[in-house]
């Protein structure tokens, strides 16, 4: 995250976020915080909030890559167990949850099997990604996920990456815990009054969007500046091939099943 008293920058994993940062600190000073944070208002008072975001398909196809790669928190908890540090940190994290949903947590952590990820990480093929994406996709894996997932109810209805992309682009942080907010119906009606996100930068039109936010808010940029920004090169790519690639037909729509808030919301 990035930030001054001008505009705020809140960076979703996998989406150009690291790019994103990389231009934004040639154009002005800002001040650093977590990198996958939220923006927790008032920091300099109304800033104009930008964020991540790409197609759901994509997205899966190079969140599993960087595992291959064996990178990635998620990767590192899915392969190994008994990661309790971290599991009571997001266990504090979470609103009105019961000590019971702690213990749940840890005997899950301390009892799971690892088999079915060590598995799907090991070698870059279609039929381990699509078993990948049917274990991240299944509700029954919430917890290994970690990230207080299987404690929001948008992990009934909906999968990692609206799961993310809720808890950082949400006003109130509590919201995500609240059943009745987060029933799938009330967030394809209502997220438009939930979100503090007033322009977001599409992962397929990084450099042009981004420049378009930039003279909107003012920014008066060099002719030199401008070009160097447009011959920048990205940064963490996970170089796979083509996302069509990797999917069936089958798990291609079990994708738009369960992102239908974020392909809805952003035309995908």
């Amino acid at each position: 995250m990035l930030y001054n008293n001008k505009l705020a920058f809140v960076h979703l994993q996998k989406t150009g976020g690291t790019h994103i940062s990389r231009v934004l600190e040639k154009v002005d000073s800002f001040d650093r915080g977590p990198k996958h944070g939220r923006l927790q208002a008032p920091i300099h008072g109304n800033q104009h909030v930008i964020g991540s975001i790409r197609d759901p398909f994509s997205y899966y196809v190079s969140l599993w890559t960087y595992g291959c790669l064996r990178k990635g928190g998620l990767f590192e908890r899915l392969i190994t167990r008994n990661h309790f540090g971290i599991k009571l940190k997001w266990y504090k994290q979470a609103y009105h949850t019961s000590i019971g949903s702690l213990f749940i947590d840890l005997w899950d952590e301390a009892t799971r099997s690892t088999s079915v990820w060590q598995k799907v990480y090991a070698e870059k093929t279609k039929e381990n990604f699509n078993l990948w994406l049917l274990s991240i996709l299944d509700s029954r894996n919430s917890k290994a996920i970690g990230e207080n997932y299987f404690r929001s109810p948008i992990s009934e209805h909906s999968g990692l990456l609206t799961f993310r992309y809720v808890l950082l682009y949400i006003k109130k942080e509590a919201w995500i815990f609240e059943k009745e907010k987060m029933e799938l119906d009330t967030l394809l009606t209502d997220w438009g009054a939930m979100c503090m996100v007033d322009d977001f930068i599409h992962q397929h039109d990084l450099t042009g969007q981004l420049l378009s936010v930039l003279e909107k808010l003012n920014y008066t940029l060099s002719d030199e500046l401008t070009s160097e920004i447009k011959s920048m090169e990205r940064t963490n790519s996970s170089g796979s091939k083509p996302f069509e690639d990797f999917y069936t037909a089958e798990n291609y729509q079990l994708v738009k099943n369960r992102e239908r808030l974020i392909i809805l919301q952003h035309g995908y």
